[in-house]
């Protein structure tokens, strides 16, 4: 006997499964067309209307290479996503089967999925991350185009700022893995351009925290890595605002036109900030890099 979740969709047949959790072939009653169901068994921590809020940014997404969401369903304390199905099969499938792409091929793909991930990052307010990128979340279709799977994870940069749920091990940045890399040796290649992109800045901001500008501002340091992170060590002066909480952070500068200089761990997450920032309405802000790189006195 097929189950019904929420009197409007009916599993047909179990097609997958991983550590996020297990993924099902079903059937839009109302519709009668085939979605597919994942079913997630992790803890959500965001409050209901948060996660609202980022279940309507999803539905509401309309692209070529993304499929349709229609519905983040609480069933017996399993939260369902619900969307289109994609015929044919993941990325990792061939590339498992040890089967190789022509050069126009993997160019074709990569076109797809950048002109996907750039539509996320310029729906209003602040952008979607996906947060997921790796072959298994790469759908190809029968016609060889890809599509973009598994929002689950995705990020809404809203008024909550970024709340990530999850990441894949291999695939994401070192940032993401929240571990103080300083003591296992980063890349010389990382601590290069975060050091040049230190000495880019006045001396006077990065070795006091908050300081005046060349123009005569006063000028804010932020350190948007972890709490934990910042306490282990940071630029004196400078101010923790994780990039978890940038989004819904008040107060950050005296207005709008106040310099601000961001930082994290290699380069990477402050870069994201900076969007953020630009986007809540800040005009003067740069990423100075990563303390990854930093020479100077360190506090704790």
């Amino acid at each position: 006997m097929s189950q019904i979740i929420a009197d409007s969709y009916e599993i047909l047949q179990q097609i997958g499964s991983g550590g996020g959790g297990v993924v099902y072939l079903g059937r839009h009653l109302r519709l009668g067309k085939l979605v597919v169901l994942k079913a997630d068994r992790r803890d959500l921590t965001a409050r209901p209307e948060v996660l609202r809020r980022e279940v309507d940014a999803l539905k509401n997404l309309s692209h070529t290479y993304i499929p349709q969401v229609y519905d983040f369903v609480a069933e017996n304390g399993v939260v369902y996503t619900v969307m289109d199905y994609i015929e044919g099969e993941s990325l990792d499938k061939p590339l498992k089967r040890g089967e190789r792409f022509s050069q126009a091929q993997v160019i074709k793909w990569a076109c797809q999925l950048l002109e996907a991930l750039c539509y996320l990052h310029s729906r209003p307010p602040h952008g979607i991350l996906h947060s997921d990128i790796k072959p298994s979340n790469l759908m190809l279709t029968p016609q060889g185009d890809i599509r973009l799977i598994d929002f689950n994870i995705a990020l809404a940069l809203g008024e909550e700022g970024a709340v990530r749920v999850g990441f894949s091990r291999g695939y994401a940045s070192p940032e993401h893995y929240g571990i103080d890399y300083s003591g296992l040796g980063a890349t010389q290649g990382v601590r290069d351009e975060a050091a040049t992109r230190m000495e880019e800045d006045p001396a006077t901001v990065v070795s006091t925290g908050a300081g005046s500008s060349s123009t005569g501002r006063r000028t804010v340091l932020l350190d948007v890595r972890s709490r934990q992170e910042f306490q282990k060590g940071h630029i004196p002066g400078s101010r923790n605002v994780p990039l978890s909480s940038l989004g819904e952070a008040a107060g950050l500068a005296e207005d709008k036109e106040t310099p601000l200089f961001v930082y994290c761990y290699s380069g990477a997450r402050s870069g994201q900030a900076v969007h953020v920032l630009r986007r809540m309405g800040y005009a003067n802000v740069k990423n100075i890099g990563g303390i990854a790189a930093w020479t100077g006195e360190v506090e704790r």
